[in-house]
């Protein structure tokens, strides 16, 4: 099944919605870039799901190996 993201840009600084139509999240950036700050700016957004993928990872292997 293909994912589609939608997203939607806000007048105020850089905002945007990003949307997966279950979930949303507020993207922008830092007051450095002239954006609000009031959101995930583009590096967050990167490293948070490199760092989700590695704990889901660990977990998933921890709890098959505890099965044992």
């Amino acid at each position: 099944m293909p994912i589609t993201i939608k997203v939607k840009n806000l007048p105020t600084g850089y905002q945007t919605i990003i949307s997966n139509g279950r979930y949303s999240l507020i993207g922008e950036e830092p007051t450095s870039s002239k954006g609000t700050d009031l959101g995930f700016s583009p590096t967050d957004l990167i490293l948070s799901g490199i760092v989700m993928c590695k704990i889901v990872s660990v977990r998933f292997i921890a709890r098959r190996n505890s099965c044992r």
